[in-house]
């Protein structure tokens, strides 16, 4: 893994688990599915992030 990425992707990362257990926790309110969807979208962008890093070096 490429330096340069390890904290922004550690902050990234603690953002969206933190979203994730906080929306789980509000899950029976809109705003709480919404924190959920957040979170997700956090990981997610984490995930596309290091794919295309991966394949256009």
């Amino acid at each position: 893994m490429n330096l340069v990425l390890f904290w922004p992707t550690l902050g990234i990362f603690t953002l969206g688990l933190t979203l994730i257990g906080t929306g789980f926790s509000l899950r029976d309110s809109k705003p709480g599915l919404g924190i959920l969807w957040l979170g997700t979208l956090c990981m997610l962008s984490l995930v596309f992030l290091h794919v295309t890093h991966a394949t256009s070096v």
